[in-house]
């Protein structure tokens, strides 16, 4: 595809960005959708675009069905930054074990 430099002004005035994230939302939609689940990870790094198009996928993919075992103040304050998070809060849940 030739670069804007070398075409004329009016033809470079109507050219196409070729960058992913000036692609429509529907063809990086589409383009998600073809990822398996353990390829959203490298997906969500090759453009920030797509972190935010696969942000409900990698939350339930990734956080929803695990259970994590809290102890020290670390941890509780980690929970804490999760939960309060407006994307994966809706897809954590946090069960309290009493220790023995």
């Amino acid at each position: 595809m030739p670069s804007a430099d070398d075409l004329p002004q009016s033809d470079a005035a109507t050219m196409i960005d070729p960058h992913i994230p000036h692609l429509p939302s529907e063809i990086l939609c589409e383009i998600a959708g073809y990822v398996n689940d353990e390829d959203v990870l490298s997906l969500r790094l090759s453009a920030k675009i797509f972190q935010s198009i696969t942000a409900d996928r990698f939350a339930t993919t990734f956080f929803e069905d695990r259970t994590y075992e809290l102890s020290p103040k670390g941890l509780k304050a980690l929970v804490k930054i999760i939960t309060e998070h407006p994307v994966f809060a809706p897809h954590i849940s946090i069960t309290y074990t009493p220790s023995c």
